[in-house]
C-alpha cells in the first residue's frame, strides 16, 4: 500500500512534469502576431480595433458578438462569433471556436523599430538599425502599435523642405501625399528629448493594404 507522502511526492513530481511541460511551449518575448479589425460585444480579453495580438493568448467570443482579425503570417482575414479562439506566429486554432468566414486578405507590411537605435525588423525579418526607409502608399494610413505607442505625444508627415502635411490622430496617421516623392514621419515621444524621425518614400501600391509601424 502506498503511504500519504509517497502519493503527495507522486501528485508533486506529475504537477512539476506538467509546468516544466507547459513552460517549454510558452512564447518567449514572442512579437505579436496579428490586429484587431472589428470587435463588437463581448471579447475577453477586452480588445479594441487596431489592437495587435498576442501569441497564444486565448482570446473568448461571446454568443452574440462579433471579432474581425488579420493574421499577419498568413494574411488570412477571420471573423469568430463565438468560442475561443488562439493565434499562434504560424496560423491560428479554430478548434473551439464558431469561424463565420475566413478569407485571404492583402498581406500587412508591419515595422518593428526601436526607438533606443536597435535593429529593426519587418515582416519578421531583422534590417540594419534605425532610420530605415519604409515604403508606404500615397494614401497613407499607418496604425502605430507597440511598447511606446502610449507615449507617442505627437506624429507629424514633413516634407523635404522641413514642412508639417498631417498630423496623427491617436494610433493612426492618415494622409493624402504625392507618389514616388520622399517624406519623414517625426514623432515626439514622452521622456525622449529629441524626435524620433523615419524615413519612407510613397510608392504606388495597394492602399487598402495594413501598414503597421510599431514602436519599441
Amino acid at each position: 500500500m502506498i503511504s500519504a507522502s509517497a502519493r503527495w511526492l507522486r501528485h508533486l513530481a506529475l504537477a512539476l512534469c506538467v509546468a516544466s511541460a507547459a513552460a517549454s511551449h510558452a512564447p518567449a518575448g514572442e512579437p505579436p502576431v496579428g490586429m484587431v479589425m472589428q470587435v463588437s460585444g463581448t471579447v475577453t480579453p477586452p480588445l479594441s480595433p487596431r489592437s495587435e495580438i498576442d501569441a497564444y493568448s486565448p482570446i473568448r467570443v461571446a454568443s452574440g458578438a462579433r471579432f474581425v482579425f488579420l493574421h499577419y503570417r498568413s494574411c488570412a482575414l477571420v471573423t469568430v462569433v463565438g468560442g475561443t479562439i488562439t493565434l499562434s506566429p504560424s496560423g491560428f486554432d479554430e478548434s473551439e471556436a464558431q469561424v463565420e468566414s475566413k478569407r485571404v486578405a492583402l498581406c500587412p507590411r508591419v515595422w518593428r523599430l526601436s526607438t533606443e537605435g536597435g535593429p529593426a525588423i519587418a515582416n519578421g525579418m531583422v534590417m540594419r538599425p534605425v532610420p530605415v526607409q519604409l515604403q508606404l502608399p500615397p494614401q497613407l494610413d499607418l496604425v502605430m502599435t507597440g511598447r511606446k505607442a502610449p507615449y507617442i505625444l505627437s506624429a507629424d508627415i514633413i516634407d523635404s523642405s522641413g514642412r508639417s502635411l498631417a498630423r496623427g490622430n491617436g494610433p493612426s496617421v492618415r494622409a493624402t501625399l504625392h507618389a514616388s516623392e520622399s517624406f519623414r514621419l517625426r514623432i515626439i515621444l514622452q521622456g525622449r528629448a529629441k524626435p524620433f524621425e523615419i524615413p519612407f518614400a510613397t510608392l504606388p501600391m495597394p492602399s487598402d493594404a495594413l501598414f503597421v509601424l510599431a514602436l519599441d
